[in-house]
Order: C-alpha cells, then sequence, then structure tokens
C-alpha cells in the first residue's frame, strides 16, 4: 500500500483554513491534521488537530515534523474597521510565516505552500493583472502595509527555494467568500460584509460605504479550495512559483450590492455612503497561468456562490439575528 501523504493545515480554525481541512480529510491517500491558535472549543476536541502559536518558534519545530506538504493559510487579519492594527498584524505576520518557513525546511518538508493575496499589484487598470506585474511604487496606499509583508514572506521563500530542498508555492488569491468567512462588519470583507447587512436589514434598505463603481474579483472558496487540492496532491510546479487563483472577472461593488439584494429575496434600496478620501482601488487577476500550467479554472458562478453562501448564513446566523 502507498504511503499516504501528510499533510499539515495552519491557521486551520480560520475561513480559509477550514474549507481547506474539510476538503482535504476526506482524501483517503492523504493524512491531514490541523493546527490552530484561535483557541475554540470545537477545535480543541476535534481529532487530528492541535493548538500552535506560530509566533513561536519551537511549537512550530514540534508542528511540522514528519509533514510531507504545508498549507500555511495562518494569519493576523483585519478588515477596514482596524487599520491601526494593520502594521502589527504585518509584522507578527511575517514572523509567524518565517518561523514556519524556517522549521519546514529544517524537519524537510517537501511543499510550502503559502496563501500570499493580491493587493501588492497595481490598482485601477483597464485589464486583469499578471503575477510579473507587482511594482512597490505603484501599490495602494490602503494595501501597502500588507502588500510588503507579503512580498517579504515571498521573498524568504524564494531564499530557502535557492539553498535547500523545500519547494515553495505562493497564491496570490482575489477576494474569496463563502462559508466560514467573517460575518461581523469589524473584521469582514466586502461580500460577507454585504450579504451580512442585506440579511440583517430591518429599514428597507443597504447601506453601503465606499465607492459603488470599485471593482472586486470574487472567487467563491470551493473553487480557490480546488486549486490548493491540486497543489497538494499533484505537488509544486518547479522549486518556487507564483499563481493568481481568482474569478478573472470584475464586478462593481454597487453591482454586487444589487445582485445580493437579488438573490437574498429582500425587498431592498441600496444606499451609498461615501466615504472622505476615498480612492478607489480595483483589482482582477489574470489567471491563464494557473490555467495553463494546472488546469484550474472557477466552476462555481457569482449566483450560485452568493446563493450557497446566503444558505449556508441562514442554517448559522438566522437565530441570532
Amino acid at each position: 500500500m502507498e504511503e499516504k501523504q501528510r499533510v499539515l493545515v495552519c491557521g486551520a480554525s480560520g475561513f480559509l483554513g477550514r474549507n481547506i481541512l474539510g476538503r482535504l480529510q476526506k482524501r483517503e491517500n492523504l493524512d491531514v491534521r490541523g493546527a490552530y491558535f484561535t483557541k475554540l472549543l470545537e477545535f480543541a476536541k476535534a481529532p487530528n488537530m492541535s493548538f500552535c502559536n506560530f509566533l513561536n518558534e519551537e511549537m512550530c519545530l514540534e508542528q511540522t515534523q514528519g509533514v510531507d506538504v504545508l498549507v500555511q493559510c495562518a494569519a493576523e487579519t483585519a478588515g477596514s474597521g482596524r487599520k491601526k492594527d494593520w502594521p502589527r498584524f504585518a509584522c507578527d505576520n511575517i514572523r509567524m510565516n518565517q518561523n514556519l518557513i524556517e522549521t519546514a525546511v529544517a524537519n524537510g518538508v517537501k511543499h510550502f505552500i503559502f496563501l500570499s493575496c493580491s493587493v501588492m499589484y497595481p490598482v485601477n487598470l483597464d485589464m486583469p493583472v499578471q503575477e510579473e506585474w507587482v511594482d512597490e511604487s505603484k501599490i495602494h496606499e490602503g494595501y501597502f502595509v500588507g502588500a510588503k509583508a507579503k512580498l517579504i514572506v515571498e521573498d524568504l521563500m524564494k531564499i530557502h527555494a535557492r539553498i535547500g530542498d523545500t519547494h515553495f508555492t505562493s497564491v496570490r488569491h482575489s477576494n474569496i467568500y463563502g462559508p466560514y468567512d467573517k460575518f461581523d462588519l469589524k473584521n469582514s470583507h466586502v461580500m460577507a460584509a454585504t450579504i451580512q447587512k442585506t440579511m440583517e436589514s430591518r429599514d428597507g434598505q443597504l447601506h453601503m460605504r465606499g465607492g459603488m463603481n470599485t471593482i472586486r474579483d470574487l472567487l467563491y472558496v470551493s473553487d480557490f479550495v480546488n486549486f490548493i487540492e491540486d497543489s497538494v496532491v499533484f505537488g509544486p510546479r518547479g522549486k518556487f512559483n507564483v499563481f493568481n487563483v481568482g474569478s478573472g472577472q470584475g464586478i462593481s461593488i454597487g453591482e454586487l450590492a444589487e445582485k445580493v439584494v437579488k438573490v437574498s429575496g429582500k425587498n431592498l434600496k441600496v444606499v451609498f455612503e461615501k466615504e472622505k478620501d476615498l480612492r478607489p482601488a480595483s483589482i482582477v487577476l489574470d489567471t491563464k497561468k494557473a490555467r495553463n500550467i494546472t488546469g484550474w479554472r472557477p466552476v462555481v458562478s457569482l449566483e450560485q456562490g452568493i446563493e450557497q453562501t446566503i444558505e449556508w448564513w441562514k442554517e448559522t446566523y438566522e437565530h441570532k439575528s
């Protein structure tokens, strides 16, 4: 019998980590466990799960022992309501990723998959952005802190890829949404916040903040997990590689708000409240590289994704609203 690949999902209690862990654990050819920092009772008692402070190098060294593939989802995150925390979170994220990279290399992990993002790209272009189009001078000022942290981590991966045996994959994803997302207005991103406000509206209006013409590239979480699953099962594509993973299609925040209202079945008027000194930041990803090299492509339409997310929200939150 072929030996199972041993997979560790770091940040397994978060939005993306929970979805990735759940999918990978269904595969009989993988031995999957998760490491989490958030002390939730459901994870403390779950099998094949363990607590890890990723800022502690010794704990990371212990977690990465005997691992073939590491999927790194762990991160300190904050929505637009917590901008003052961004610098501290960025520094913590660099430290935890450095710990995991160095201990993974020390323990002979074969493939390190890092969940990056797309905030390092130039904004407001009239075409989808490719992986090579990173220019620090053109990063949106509201994204610079997070973008710089991600790029520093990618540089650490490049260094270790050149001098060690571990292979690295960086996944620059677009705006992911779906079950287990953060549905609270302090920390949530645009899709989760829009669904939350739509479902909890009591005045016949959907109150939106920001610019209605700002464009987002929205990808349903199962499509994203498809790419991660493929990367785990079929292995790395080179010592270090970067892939854009998104829908490749843009939708304005105004159009998104109307679409969420329509799918929800509610009779709401969309009202935009403009923010002062708002600089639009629209990014759509070119995903040809992922499609050509791995065969991956998204299969869930935006309407289907919104419908499935709303149904999950109802099952999870409706009785609390």
